[in-house]
C-alpha cells in the first residue's frame, strides 16, 4: 500500500508541472500577440497621422492656389496679344488657357509646356487620377511653373518629407471666343487640384484632393475715382466731389505718389459754377484750402511725376480706355448684354430700389434714384436709359455706369443734398444737370468678402460641395 500510494502522489506533480507549461507557454503567446497587436496599431496610427498630415499639406496649398488666382484675377480674361506685358511669364492667365502643346510662350517658358487641353488619352494629373482619365475635353489645364506658388510643407514638418503640386483645370468655352481670343469665360470655374507625394522620407504620407472655385466677383478695375467719363465732365451747381482718401499711384502714375484723383476724363473737364469744386477727401467740408478744383494734373500720362503733376483732376487723357465698360467689367462693351446682364436683375426702372437693395442690376430704361445700397450691401447699376437721377435727398452706395452711347441725349441729373458714395462712370459725355449741392464721394468697396451677393469683393470664392478627397 505504501508503495502504491507514493507512485500515485509523483503522478500527481507531473501534471501539475505539464499544466504549468501550459499556461506558460499560452502567456508567452499572448505576449507575443499583445506586442504585436501594440506594434500594429501603432503602425495605424504613424500611418494615420501621416495621411492627415499630408492632407493638411494639399489643403494647405488649396489657399495657395486660390491666392495664386486672385493675385492674377486681373488678367484672367485677356486675350494673347504676343507683345509685352501679355507674354510675361509672370501673367501666366494672359492666353494661358488655350489649347496647345507648343514650349514657347504662350503655352509655356522656353522648355515645358504648362496650358495643354485635357484628352481621354491623359490620364496623368490634373486631367486624371494616374491611371484614369477624368478630364476629357473640352477642359483645359494650367501648371505653374516651379516656384511660382511656394511649398507649405516646410510650416508643417521638414521640406524634403513631401513633394508638391498645385495645378488648375477650367472648362473650355468653344462658342465664346475666336482664334484671337482665348475660349474662357470671364468669370470661370476652376478646379484646383493639389497632389502631394513623398519627397526625400519614404515614409510620408500622400493625399490628392480637389476644390472647386467660382469667380463671383463682376468688376476687373474699378477706377479708383468718383467720376470717370471718356466725355466732358462739367460740374455745374453747388458741387462737391472728393476723391479717394487712399490714393493709389498705381492707378494713375502722372499724378505723383499720394495724389487721390477726383475727376478722369478721356476729354475735357470744365467747372462752370464759382460753387462748385473738388475737395480734400478726407476734409468735412469743400470750402477755404479744402478746394482743389484749380490743380489739374498734366494729361500726358508720360511726364514723369514733378511739381507740376500735383493735381487731382486728369483731362484729355489719350491713355483713357477706348471701352471703358471692358475696363471696368472685364467684358467687351459689345458682349454686355450677353455677359453681364444675363448675370443681372433687370429692371425698367428704379423705383422699386431701397437701401436694402444690393447686387447687380440692368436698368433698360431711365434710373430715378431715392437711396439705394448701403455700405455694407452697395449696388451696382447699369443703366440703358436716356437719363440718371437722384432727387434731392437720396443716398446712392456703389457703382452707376451710364451706358448710354450719347446719341439718344443722355442725361445724369442730381440736385439738392444727393449724395453718390462711391462712383458714376460713362464711356460718353452725357449732358450734366446739377443744381443744389449733390455730393460725390469715392468709397472702395473691393476688400469686402466675395460672395454671390457681393458682387464688389474681387477674387475667388469655394463653392459648396465642391471640395473632394482623392481624386
Amino acid at each position: 500500500m505504501y508503495t502504491t500510494f507514493h507512485t500515485m502522489t509523483r503522478q500527481r506533480g507531473a501534471a501539475t508541472l505539464v499544466v504549468a507549461i501550459i499556461l506558460l507557454l499560452a502567456m508567452t503567446m499572448m505576449t507575443f500577440f499583445g506586442v504585436r497587436v501594440g506594434v500594429t496599431e501603432q503602425r495605424i496610427a504613424a500611418n494615420d497621422m501621416r495621411a492627415k498630415q499630408a492632407l493638411a499639406v494639399a489643403e494647405a496649398l488649396v489657399e495657395n492656389g486660390i491666392a495664386y488666382l486672385d493675385h492674377n484675377k486681373a488678367v484672367i480674361s485677356k486675350p494673347f496679344t504676343g507683345t509685352a506685358p501679355d507674354n510675361d511669364p509672370h501673367s501666366w492667365l494672359n492666353g494661358r488657357w488655350q489649347s496647345c502643346a507648343s514650349t514657347a510662350v504662350p503655352c509655356g517658358y522656353g522648355t515645358t509646356n504648362h496650358g495643354y487641353v485635357c484628352t481621354g488619352l491623359i490620364s496623368a494629373p490634373p486631367c486624371g487620377n494616374g491611371t484614369t482619365n477624368i478630364y476629357d475635353k473640352p477642359w483645359l489645364f494650367y501648371m505653374p511653373p516651379a516656384g511660382q506658388i511656394a511649398p507649405v510643407s516646410d510650416n508643417i514638418i521638414y521640406t524634403a518629407a513631401y513633394t508638391e503640386s498645385v495645378s488648375f483645370v477650367t472648362p473650355n468655352k468653344p462658342n465664346k471666343g475666336t482664334a484671337a481670343v482665348p475660349p474662357v469665360d470671364p468669370f470661370p470655374e476652376i478646379h484646383i487640384i493639389a497632389n502631394v507625394t513623398p519627397g526625400a522620407d519614404p515614409l510620408a504620407g500622400s493625399a490628392v484632393i480637389r476644390q472647386i472655385v467660382q469667380d463671383f466677383s463682376l468688376l476687373n478695375n474699378v477706377p479708383r475715382v468718383p467720376i470717370a467719363s471718356g466725355g466732358v465732365i462739367e460740374l455745374k451747381g453747388g458741387t462737391s466731389v472728393y476723391g479717394d482718401p487712399n490714393p493709389d499711384r498705381l492707378f494713375y502714375t502722372s499724378l505723383g505718389s499720394g495724389m487721390p484723383l477726383s475727376l478722369w476724363s478721356g476729354s475735357g473737364v470744365t467747372i462752370t459754377s464759382a460753387a462748385a469744386a473738388t475737395c480734400q477727401p478726407a476734409a468735412p467740408n469743400c470750402t477755404g484750402t479744402n478746394k482743389l478744383s484749380s490743380r489739374l494734373s498734366s494729361a500726358d500720362p508720360k511726364k514723369p511725376d514733378g511739381l507740376d503733376n500735383v493735381g487731382d483732376i486728369v483731362a484729355n487723357d489719350g491713355k483713357f480706355p477706348l471701352d471703358l465698360f471692358e475696363h471696368i467689367f472685364g467684358v467687351r462693351d459689345t458682349d454686355a448684354v450677353r455677359i453681364i446682364k444675363t448675370r443681372s436683375t433687370v429692371l425698367t426702372n428704379c423705383d422699386d430700389l431701397t437701401s436694402d437693395s444690393s447686387g447687380l442690376f440692368w436698368i433698360t430704361g431711365s434710373c430715378s434714384i431715392g437711396s439705394i445700397g448701403s455700405q455694407k450691401t452697395p449696388a451696382i447699376l447699369v443703366v440703358d436709359g436716356a437719363e440718371v437721377s437722384m432727387v434731392a435727398s437720396g443716398v446712392f452706395y456703389g457703382i452707376i455706369y451710364f451706358r448710354n452711347d450719347g446719341v439718344a441725349g443722355g442725361k445724369v441729373t442730381l440736385g439738392g443734398s444727393a449724395v453718390l458714395h462711391g462712383g458714376l462712370a460713362a464711356q460718353f459725355a452725357p449732358e450734366y444737370t446739377m443744381t443744389g449741392n449733390p455730393t460725390f464721394r469715392y468709397l472702395d468697396f473691393s476688400s469686402q468678402r466675395p460672395t454671390r451677393r457681393n458682387v464688389f469683393a474681387k477674387g475667388f470664392a469655394k463653392v459648396p460641395g465642391g471640395w473632394l478627397d482623392q481624386l
